[in-house]
């Protein structure tokens, strides 16, 4: 990141940005921040949150650590960590991807990286566990979507859900009996955690 007397020259877009204090969506991740400082670009209407702003061209980041990954501007692309598929709705056309293994991942993801084990609860028994290779599944949430990335597997029930579904645990529909007898848990309830702008509410990670 650079700055002179005209403003801020940054890897997310071409024009030079200037410092913003508005709390709306953001054009870089298309989601709407609870921190709101950022840039803005006065000749394109363009709003970037202050951490997708400051993302360098190439990253290094734990849900692909074998190959570095790019910045890069596309009209249409599926982040295949959440599944979200990202169109020109939002003016969100920035992404990381890793050309060698067909990995792309949008800048919301690669800010909160989703945790590698996770444990709902109310919902399912079981930990569900964010497996790290790219597969085709049956989302087994209500969204019923297919969807091809790396999603939250149960091997006990061979269940696989979106990261968003998991996230939304309205959204699954196997609601089981909770037994946790055999291991101690931390209840959080109506917490943000590693997702900040998702209200997590009686979520209960394993130890």
């Amino acid at each position: 990141m650079t700055m002179d007397s005209k403003g801020v020259s940054l890897p997310i877009h071409a024009h030079l940005m200037m410092p913003w204090t508005d709390l709306r969506r953001g054009d870089c991740c298309g989601r709407l921040e609870v921190i709101s400082d950022g840039y803005y670009c006065k000749t394109c209407d363009f709003f970037v949150h202050k951490k997708c702003g400051e993302f360098s061209e190439y990253i290094e980041h734990p849900s692909h650590s074998s190959h570095t990954l790019q910045l890069e501007s596309y009209p249409v692309f599926d982040c295949k960590l959440c599944g979200r598929n990202r169109d020109c709705k939002y003016f969100v056309q920035n992404l990381f991807c890793c050309e060698i293994c067909d990995f792309t991942m949008d800048l919301y993801c690669a800010k909160y990286p989703p945790p590698e084990v996770i444990d709902i609860s109310q919902k399912h028994h079981h930990k569900l566990t964010l497996l790290k290779e790219l597969i085709k599944f049956d989302c087994d949430a209500k969204c019923g979507i297919d969807g091809y990335g790396f999603p939250y597997k149960c091997h006990e029930c061979d269940l696989a859900f979106h990261v968003d579904c998991v996230w939304h645990p309205s959204k699954l529909k196997y609601p089981l009996e909770v037994n946790h007898s055999s291991h101690p848990c931390t209840l959080l309830s109506s917490s943000w955690v590693d997702h900040p702008n998702i209200l997590m509410e009686n979520v209960v990670f394993a130890d």
